[in-house]
């Protein structure tokens, strides 16, 4: 009649799928990198979707339908793509690259804040933390992408 759970059951799936994310996206990285086809971290964020969306028919599954979740994921992942790469490489020709990696990435995580999750969890962060973080990683991807 009842039945006992094994607290640790969940546990062991988040570590299975957290080492699957890791291997499959630097996968991604590798052969992206290799082939030359875009920038290894692309790889690396195509290789991270192609594992959400493998991740959702593994119990439990999210409370939304399977099409739902794919198109988030695959929005997700043009958001990224188009906004931290095709964008700024494109206006990175008329103004100092710093800030035109900077400006959209500052952009693009803010607009985060009001994006709906994934997974249905709990917002508990004030939009100026949030705005502070973005400018955070707008500044050091902006720097990064300049050296």
């Amino acid at each position: 009649m009842f039945q006992l759970q094994d607290p640790h059951k969940n546990k062991r799936k988040s570590i299975s799928i957290a080492a699957l994310r890791i291997l499959i996206a630097n996968v991604g990285g590798i052969v992206a990198q290799h082939s030359g086809w875009f920038p290894h971290w692309i790889g690396y964020a195509l290789g991270f979707a192609l594992v959400l969306l493998v991740e959702y028919w593994i119990p439990p599954r999210p409370p939304v339908t399977f099409h739902l979740w794919s198109l988030k994921v695959i929005f997700l992942g043009l958001y990224f793509v188009y906004g931290l790469w095709f964008l700024p490489h494109w206006i990175s020709k008329w103004i100092w690259t710093p800030l035109a990696y900077g400006v959209p990435t500052f952009t693009l995580v803010t607009l985060l804040h009001w994006m709906p999750p994934l997974y249905p969890v709990p917002k508990n962060i004030n939009i100026g933390s949030w705005v502070f973080f973005s400018f955070v990683v707008a500044i050091v991807y902006g720097t990064y992408m300049y050296i």
